[in-house]
């Protein structure tokens, strides 16, 4: 186990990796991880202050609340028991979760984004190029709207409703839907207790 008030690691043509059952913390300061293959720390971390980490594969878990700049070649996963703040540019995959109720906001870039919000879940301005498959348990807030070929792989839960389409992200509180590009132009909602268009209006593009 290591406990340090800031770190700063660089594997410039290796890996940074995390061995059985051990714990990473840093207490106050930045925690700077780079590497020339992949960073894996799946351990339970507490890394108070903000992380940068830049390699090909990207794997951290933390048991606190995680700001992180991250960098990956390939693919990332973030797994957080607390908010998880994400800035981010990858490759291929970026894969984003928290437990415990914790806010999960994203920012950055990326070829696919999964994301599994056990609280509030905010997407700011996100790049997706391929595929987006979000589930919220607390509210959805698309901030600034997405950007790229995003689309909705399986339910957006945003309580009371359960929006599923293949285009839309919809806000808890919005107050227009618009779907567009499609393939059947279609939206559907499965309410998990009541749904009342009042006077919100839905656009088909």
């Amino acid at each position: 186990n290591v406990s340090a008030d800031s770190l700063d690691l660089e594997a410039t043509n290796g890996s940074i990796t995390q061995g059985p059952d051990s714990s990473l913390a840093v207490v106050t300061g930045p925690t700077d991880l780079v590497a020339g293959t992949d960073i894996t720390l799946p351990g339970e971390n507490s890394l108070s202050g903000s992380v940068a980490a830049t390699g090909r594969n990207i794997n951290i878990s933390a048991i606190s609340d995680l700001t992180i700049d991250a960098t990956a070649s390939a693919d990332l996963t973030l797994t957080v028991a607390g908010n998880l703040s994400a800035n981010i540019a990858v490759g291929g995959t970026s894969t984003l979760s928290t437990t415990g109720g914790g806010l999960l906001s994203v920012d950055g870039s990326t070829q696919n984004l999964i994301v599994r919000g056990s609280g509030e879940t905010r997407l700011g301005q996100v790049d997706v190029e391929g595929d987006l498959d979000v589930e919220s348990e607390g509210p959805l807030d698309d901030e600034q709207g997405l950007t790229g070929n995003a689309h909705v792989d399986k339910a957006i839960a945003v309580d009371p409703i359960t929006v599923v389409t293949e285009t839309v992200v919809q806000s808890q509180s919005v107050s227009t839907v618009a779907v567009s590009d499609g393939p059947s132009g279609s939206l559907s909602f499965t309410s998990m207790d009541s749904v009342d268009q009042g006077s919100n209006s839905f656009g088909f593009d």
